[in-house]
């Protein structure tokens, strides 16, 4: 059977995906106060 091999690649692949979805969830939590900020300065242009 392939298909054993196969849903372990994609569990492993979800995996990936959610490390990946976290990393990006804290860098824009980071990043956000920083954005707020500058927001309203380039509204007044």
């Amino acid at each position: 059977m392939e298909l054993v091999p196969m849903l372990r690649d994609s569990i492993r692949f979800t995996e990936h995906i959610y490390i990946f979805a976290q990393g990006i969830f804290k860098f824009t939590a980071q990043v956000s106060p920083f954005i707020e900020k500058m927001i309203p300065r380039a509204a007044k242009f």
